[in-house]
């Protein structure tokens, strides 16, 4: 860190021996003084570090010169009693350390070369001797309301994504920068015989750094362009992306070019100013060195270093970063308005003790965890609450046999219930591993035992998973025809024997990976004493299994609010209060968000009473016909209720609170049929479509048990690693989430990005493509509590090798997620190849 402005008393000048003239040394105490004293330079003249060919005022005791610029930018300087605030276009002024000289920072030796601000130095690379970008003006250009794309299926339209053409532009850049990189990295840091260790040890701590720092603009754009947004916040994460790239460039620009100038001593570039951003410095031989590379350079002197032997061209003021940055408080996109956000408080923040780089990392957008720990929307309390049946769901996730795939049945009523098992509609099979799908079977206790062990798993599981361990040699031969064969022609829509209101969703095969998994051999955890709710962040998939009019009510209600449960699913509010249990979310999808008359002495719905007024009325409903919660007798509480009594007002009280949510927060309309017609893709999904399309169903089951499995996986990773997401610094976490999310996407997406043919690598059909995966996969839980999963991906080249891998893997995950969640995990389903209709080929 360069900290010799931070000394204010006077002291020799620091650039040594002053030259032998006839002319006395007078230092210029007056302004008048330096004006006078400036003057042309003369075609015989050479300029050093101290001369000034610019020179500005900073305080009676300091000015800033360069003897390489024309202009001088201000010097950031933080007020103490401000707080750290983004601009209006959310940028941080002089404190952007990409686009704005700064400081000279050894901790951060590229900074000084990032591409220049074209609104502060405005010269060429003449002599060719940088990089070559394409596009030089992708991390400078400011994006408006024009390039903004409001989502059609969220209500209001201030949510919504980049234009494509402006996600391309930024993926081009990306993609430039990563392999010129690669290459830089293969050319320059390759161990000679004679380096040290500490040469070699720098050598790929610079490597490593880059790399991260890749994974990091990727982790960003992917944000960019799988979460719908505000435009604030896609302003924000469209200007960290800039911050990134113009770092990725820095690196290879410093690596590639000023490096070499560096370790050349005896060759001067001071002729040749390369358009970089440059540093301010406190010490001249800094300066020096700096002048000599060709780097623009402003040294911050003492009052008495200016003499009458320095060479002053010209004195000018600072130039402020107003040419660049728009410094207003408020944010303005369109008819949207709003404050610009604090970064850091003033008192965090110290001019002078560290590096400001240091300092700002950690707030950065891509130095924070990007998923928050969630919560449940609503809280329970357990002593009004009683537990319904059906919210109680240890297995979330699959099932085995067919004697546990249950369906939703719609009666002459409209209501739904547990039907009979599917072995009873069907003579067919479905694959043993039915994971996600089936509604689950309810707790069986006591809890099985076997041989060595005591585990937590209930019977039915145990069962299942027998199966499933005794017919693997088996179902890899037939595994191909499993999906297809399971069901009776019989059974499809339409055949002259079948019931015409029934139409079951056919049970999807799990994803590659979990097929031969028997995950039941876990140890009995001390806890679950008593059953609780079981919680998500978007609908389990076993709710689409149901029949009558509910399958297509469902779906169609799903894809009109989807995209809404996805932006609050991946970009969780401040209070991560984004969970709802099975049943809750059964509510939201059938649509009725809709006033309910209530008792607020026996219901008691969590949403504020302001909120709830604010809910449309049924015009279809007579409220003199609905059945009314009777009221409490005097002295009665609600604990004298019976436990029916309690259920009944618990679902009132959620259904109110669900409608709320939806309705009033999120600003869907109740459900009707003939005015809905959401996106799927680039279809547009009317009732019929919804009702009939079984193509339609398995792409949208497959999503969900996708995004299900990634969600709880990085929430589960926050419970099992508490001590690191608690950490101050929150780059580690931050940078181990983008691990995780690297697992399945090279580019680091949370979301399947199915309609521009994004690769899941960890559900891949190749097994030799899901072995890195798996093998990442693997390394990543070796953190957890209990790992044992160390490997070695050259050791996994058999097939049989990789296989029981793969096993031990996804029963340790089983066993670590059951621990924490009292069920299983949601398990991924094998990508429909139905999906390639949706892609879209870019270019």
């Amino acid at each position: 860190m360069d900290t010799s402005t931070t000394g204010m008393t006077a002291a020799r000048p620091p650039w040594g021996p002053i030259e032998n003239t006839d002319t006395p040394v007078r230092v210029l105490n007056r302004l008048s003084e330096v004006m006078d004293a400036r003057r042309p330079m003369c075609p015989t003249d050479t300029l050093k570090a101290s001369d000034a060919r610019c020179l500005s005022k900073m305080s009676d005791k300091w000015w800033i010169s360069s003897p390489n610029v024309d202009v001088v930018p201000q010097f950031p300087i933080h007020d103490p009693g401000q707080v750290f605030k983004l601009c209006a276009d959310a940028m941080l002024g002089p404190f952007e350390l990409w686009k704005w000289p700064q400081l000279y920072d050894e901790s951060l030796p590229h900074g000084m070369a990032s591409p220049a601000n074209p609104d502060v130095l405005k010269c060429d690379d003449d002599q060719r001797v940088l990089p070559a970008f394409k596009d030089l003006q992708v991390a400078w250009w400011h994006f408006d309301s024009r390039d903004f794309v409001p989502c059609a299926d969220i209500p209001g339209a201030a949510i919504g994504q980049l234009q494509s053409g402006v996600l391309s532009r930024l993926r081009d850049a990306l993609a430039e920068v990563a392999e010129m990189v690669h290459n830089l990295d293969a050319k320059h840091n390759v161990d000679q015989p004679l380096d040290s260790e500490l040469v070699r040890n720098k050598h790929r701590g610079s490597s490593r750094y880059v790399w991260q720092l890749i994974g990091k603009l990727s982790s960003a754009l992917a944000r960019l362009e799988e979460i719908p947004m505000t435009t604030f916040d896609i302003a924000q994460w469209f200007r960290e992306v800039q911050r990134l790239l113009l770092e990725a460039r820095a690196w290879c620009i410093y690596t590639d070019v000023v490096v070499p100038r560096l370790a050349d001593p005896l060759t001067s570039h001071a002729n040749n100013v390369l358009p970089l951003r440059g540093v301010f410095t406190g010490r001249l031989s800094v300066a020096e060195r700096l002048f000599r590379c060709g780097i623009p350079v402003w040294w911050i002197r003492p009052a008495h270093t200016l003499t009458n032997r320095t060479t002053i061209m010209r004195v000018h003021p600072v130039l402020p970063p107003s040419v660049h940055f728009n410094m207003r408080e408020e944010m303005k996109h369109g008819r949207h308005t709003m404050v610009a956000p604090s970064w850091l408080k003033s008192s965090t923040f110290d001019n002078v003790s560290e590096s400001i780089a240091d300092q700002l990392r950690p707030y950065s957008l891509s130095g924070r965890p990007t998923l928050r720990k969630v919560e449940a929307v609503w809280l329970e309390d357990s002593n009004v609450t009683g537990h319904h049946e059906q919210d109680i769901e240890p297995l979330a996730v699959c099932v085995g046999g067919s004697s546990e795939l249950r369906i939703e049945q719609e009666d002459v009523s409209g209501r739904s219930h547990r039907g009979a098992p599917v072995e009873n509609l069907q003579s067919g099979k479905p694959p043993a591993f039915a994971v996600a799908l089936a509604p689950p079977a309810p707790i069986q206790k006591p809890v099985a035992r076997r041989g060595h062990g005591e585990y937590d798993f209930p019977l039915s599981v145990m069962q299942a998973m027998d199966e499933v361990s005794s017919g693997v040699a088996k179902r890899r031969k037939t595994q191909s025809t499993a999906v297809s064969n399971w069901r009776q022609p019989s059974m499809l829509p339409g055949h002259p024997s079948s019931n015409p209101v029934t139409r079951i969703l056919p049970v999807a095969q799990p994803s590659m990976g979990w097929v031969d998994v028997s995950p039941a051999q876990t140890h009995h955890s001390s806890q679950t004493t008593s059953p609780r709710p079981q919680l998500y962040s978007l609908p389990p998939a076993h709710l689409f299994y149901s029949e009558g009019s509910l399958i297509g009510e469902r779906f169609h209600n799903w894809l009109r609010i989807r995209m809404y449960c996805l932006a609050q699913a991946t970009d969780p509010p401040a209070d991560g209060r984004v969970l709802m249990t099975t049943n809750q979310w059964r509510m939201a999808l059938e649509g009725k968000y809709y006033a309910l008359p209530y008792r607020s002495l026996v219901v008691q719905p969590v949403s504020l009473p302001t909120d709830i007024a604010r809910l449309p009325s049924n015009p279809d409903v007579d409220p003199s016909t609905l059945k009314r919660t009777r009221e409490l007798e005097d002295g009665e509480t609600h604990e004298a209720c019976s436990s029916g009594e309690r259920r009944r007002f618990k679902r009132i009280a959620d259904r109110i609170d669900v409608n709320v949510r939806f309705g009033v927060h999120a600003r869907f309309t109740p459900y009707q049929a003939a005015l809905t017609m959401p996106s799927w893709g680039q279809l547009n999904v009317t009732r019929a479509v919804a009702d009939m399309d079984r193509t339609l169903w398995g792409e949208v089951v497959w999503e969900l048990t996708v995004m299900n499995f990634r969600l709880e996986f990085l929430d589960v990773d926050q419970d099992l690693l508490p001590a690191l997401y608690a950490e101050e610094d929150t780059s580690h976490a931050a940078r181990r989430q983008n691990d995780l999310k690297h697992i399945w996407s090279p580019h680091g997406y949370l979301r399947p990005m199915w309609c521009t043919c994004r690769t899941d690598e960890l559900g891949a059909m190749d097994w030799t493509v899901r072995r890195h995966a798996f093998v990442q996969w693997a390394r990543a839980m070796e953190g957890w509590p209990s790992a044992c999963l160390q490997c070695n991906e050259e050791d996994l080249q058999a097939r049989d090798h990789y296989d029981a891998f793969e096993c031990k893997v996804v029963e340790f995950y089983c066993r670590a997620f059951y621990q924490q969640r009292a069920r299983l995990p949601t398990v991924p389903l094998v990508c429909p190849p139905s999906m390639v209709r949706h892609i879209i080929h870019e270019g």
